[in-house]
């Protein structure tokens, strides 16, 4: 029997409808509001694609978790990023899990510096 697997993609509007980025962490935060470096994080994140269906609000049993709260002028998003055995995910709950590379990874969690 053969199954068709959905196609899942991370779409965002556009950088400047994001008004703040909210980095948080286990118990510390940190809000990101700078257009360019949002742009920079979007731009890694757009357009990605997997067939990997996430199935939980928050991911488990992943090391290095960090949750990206989106804040749009009426809604917010979260993603989050995380290690899993020597890989690097973003995941949205309830949407896909989405591999990232290395450079990727590093390119999004030098905000948290």
């Amino acid at each position: 029997m053969y199954m068709s697997r959905m196609t899942y993609q991370l779409n965002f509007p556009q950088p400047q409808k994001i008004k703040r980025i909210v980095f948080v962490q286990k118990k510390a935060s940190k809000k990101m509001a700078d257009q360019d470096m949002i742009a920079d994080i979007v731009r890694v994140l757009q357009g990605k694609t997997t067939q990997q269906e996430s199935l939980n609000g928050v991911p488990f049993n992943v090391s290095q978790k960090v949750r990206l709260e989106f804040h749009l002028k009426f809604d917010r998003r979260s993603l989050y990023l995380y290690r899993k055995d020597h890989q690097y995910y973003i995941e949205e709950p309830y949407n896909g899990i989405y591999r990232l590379s290395g450079d990727e990874y590093n390119s999004i969690v030098r905000y948290l510096k």
